[in-house]
Formats: C-alpha cells, sequence, structure tokens
C-alpha cells in the first residue's frame, strides 16, 4: 500500500511495484474485507464480482455478460485486488507471475487469532474468558464469530438483559467424546513428529476442530524431488494411522475422505511414482492415465500398496522411539485445542538427534525391489 500510494504521487515507478496480488482461503477469513481496507488505505476504488451475481443475471448470455461488465470495470478502476476460495480451480495460466506475482494464504484463525477477535468485540470482558471462548471456537472463522455475537446480543435483548459468557458458552459448547479427541490429537501428533524427524519444515499449527477432526500445518521446506524425499512425505502422511495404531492399537477412517485426505495424497504420491515420475518398477515410463492403471493393473496397485504400508511401517518405527512425547503432546493439544509454532516447537525440540539417522537405515533396509 505504501508502494501504491507513492506510485499515486509520482515517487515510485509502475515497473518497480509487486502490483498483483491473490487472497485465498476458506470463506469468512476476511479476503474481502483485507481487499477493501487495502483499496481504502491506498485510495483506489475495489470492485467485487460473484459467480452467484453472474448467474443471477439469467442465461448463459446473460452471466458472460455480467462477468465481462465486472471485468471491463475493474480494468477502468485499475489497479483492483483479486480474491478467490479455491486456487486450485483456476487455470495455472491466470495465476502464473505478471498476472498474479504475490499469493497470500489467509487460513482459518488460530486460537490466538479468535482471542484478538473476541477482544475487539468484546472489549470490557475478561482476557480470562475471552481466551477460553477462543479455544472453544478453534476452526470457526472470524466472520463466524461476529455472528454469533450479534445474534446472541440479539437473543438477550430480546430477554431485555445484557449477554453473558455462559450465553457464549452454550453456543460455542464442546461436547465431544473425550475419547475420540484423544484420537485426533494422537493423529496429528503424529503428523507433527514425524515432519520435525524428516526434516520436511517448520510446524507452524498443529490443533483440533469444533467438528471433530483436526489439522497439522508446516511450511514445506524446497527438496530436489528425489524418491527419497517423495518417501519422506508418505511417511508424514501416514503417520496419523501410525500413532493411532501405536498407542490406541488400531485405526480409524480419519486418514481417508475426500482428495485433500491423507490416503488420497499418499495414494497419489506413490501411484505417480509408479507411473509418472520415472522412479518406480517401470522406470523411465509416464502414463497419462494412472488412475485407470492403478484400477486395472494389479501390479501397479501392489507396488502402490507395498509404498505406502512401507512408509506406515516407516512412521511406526519413528513414532516408536518417541512414544512417550507422542502421548505428552497430545494430551497437551488436548487440553489447548490449538499449539502455535512457538509451542510446537518447544515439544517438537524434544526429538532425539540420533532417530533421523536411525530412520535413515530402516528406509534404506525397506526399499522397494
Amino acid at each position: 500500500m505504501r508502494d501504491l500510494r507513492g506510485w499515486k504521487t509520482g515517487e515510485v515507478a509502475w515497473p518497480d511495484l509487486t502490483r498483483t496480488l491473490l487472497l485465498y482461503g476458506p470463506p469468512g477469513t476476511g479476503k474481502s474485507w483485507i481487499a477493501r481496507a487495502m483499496g481504502n488505505s491506498a485510495g483506489f476504488s475495489v470492485v467485487t464480482g460473484t459467480f452467484g451475481e453472474w448467474q443471477a443475471a439469467g442465461h448463459l448470455g446473460d452471466m458472460l455478460r455480467e462477468m465481462r461488465r465486472t471485468f471491463r470495470d475493474a480494468r477502468t478502476k485499475a489497479p483492483s485486488v483479486g480474491t478467490c476460495n479455491h486456487p486450485d480451480l483456476i487455470d495455472p495460466a491466470v495465476l502464473r507471475a505478471g498476472r498474479f506475482d504475490m499469493k497470500v494464504s489467509l487460513p482459518l484463525p488460530d486460537a490466538e487469532g479468535l482471542f484478538s477477535v473476541f477482544r475487539h468485540c468484546l472489549p470490557d470482558w475478561r482476557e480470562t474468558d475471552l481466551r477460553d471462548l477462543a479455544a472453544r471456537a478453534v476452526g470457526c472463522s472470524a466472520a463466524d464469530v461476529d455472528a454469533v455475537i450479534r445474534q446472541t446480543r440479539a437473543m438477550a435483548r430480546g430477554q431485555k438483559r445484557a449477554m453473558t459468557l455462559d450465553d457464549l458458552r452454550q453456543v460455542f459448547v464442546l461436547d465431544h467424546d473425550p475419547a475420540i479427541d484423544h484420537r485426533v490429537a494422537l493423529h496429528e501428533c503424529g503428523h507433527a513428529i514425524t515432519c520435525a524427524a524428516l526434516d520436511l519444515g517448520p510446524v507452524r499449527r498443529v490443533f483440533l476442530n469444533r467438528d471433530g477432526g483436526g489439522g497439522t500445518v508446516f511450511d514445506a521446506d524446497a527438496k530436489h524431488g528425489v524418491l527419497a524425499d517423495m518417501q519422506d512425505r508418505l511417511v508424514q502422511l501416514l503417520a496419523g494411522r501410525a500413532a493411532e495404531r501405536l498407542v490406541l492399537g488400531d485405526v480409524s477412517a480419519g486418514a481417508g475422505g475426500g482428495p485433500d485426505s491423507d490416503l488420497a495424497q499418499a495414494t497419489m504420491i506413490a501411484t505417480s511414482i509408479q507411473t509418472r515420475f520415472g522412479l518406480g518398477a517401470q522406470g523411465p515410463v509416464w502414463t497419462a492415465d494412472p488412475e485407470t492403471q492403478l484400477m486395472l493393473d494389479p501390479d501397479t496397485l501392489f507396488r502402490v500398496k507395498r509404498e505406502l504400508e512401507n512408509a506406515e511401517k516407516r512412521a511406526t518405527q519413528i513414532l516408536s522411539g518417541h512414544r512417550s512425547l507422542l502421548e505428552e503432546m497430545a494430551e497437551a493439544l488436548m487440553a489447548s485445542r490449538d499449539m502455535d509454532r512457538a509451542e510446537a516447537e518447544d515439544w517438537l525440540a524434544r526429538l532425539c538427534n540420533a532417530a533421523p539417522d536411525e530412520d535413515r537405515d530402516a528406509r534404506s533396509a525397506q526399499q522397494p525391489q
């Protein structure tokens, strides 16, 4: 914004600016609000357009007309800012450098971010109470929290009284089965520990959701793309299952599900090793439709399955050497429901230095033939 204001006053040349930005993330994380704030800060107009608005114009011709009108308006009032929920659905040619130079993810807020939202909306309330509400609200967006506070206030006004802490606690109630929370906490801490043990990148966040799920977020370090790098990533993806089996004796369906699930990602990588990356038993062969080959070729299915089983076995070996850390970290996660980078680093600093070398030896012994 400083550079854009400098461009308006002639202090900065247009070619010297990082002038294209895409904000992306789940609905309700503040993308449109930030875009408007940036426009207001720099003194530019903000043009908004959504698929719903364009589609409401009528049939295909009307919808395309409205789309063109929005982009024409944006060009007329340039520069403008882009936001979206699903960048993976956008043609890469649209997202390339020169069209969108900077891409910034706006994820759902962590407990600290939610505390800031509660503090902004309820400035006179005690910090202890606001932090309790923030821990209960993990998994909600800032827009969700704002809406709940407004709705709860309206309910209290209808009863001719002030909104209370108990009112909000009833909305953000946590009635999960502790046994399920324990399983999910073990699952996510398994991901985090193997990420650190294999040096895949710093863990930024480990959390439990309100919906009974959870997540582990890490900044992936750049890798060479060799077979060992991909196998390490498979280990990290399957470490949640390994943690459940190690401590609880069985696994849940939590690693599976949609196309973004642990199993889906791991299967895609293992299949690509065999069919697209030239790193499998078939050598330097590229397959146009690996999914069909996986279903129709028993040999490919066998090799993919073995790759995944070996990865889960390696994950179990890593976690077995750090079982006390796994269980204690899971207990802490159940209590806080959200670990930020600093807290996660404190726990993961307990990994012993010898574990990575031992794991590399185990990996060498398990290389598929």
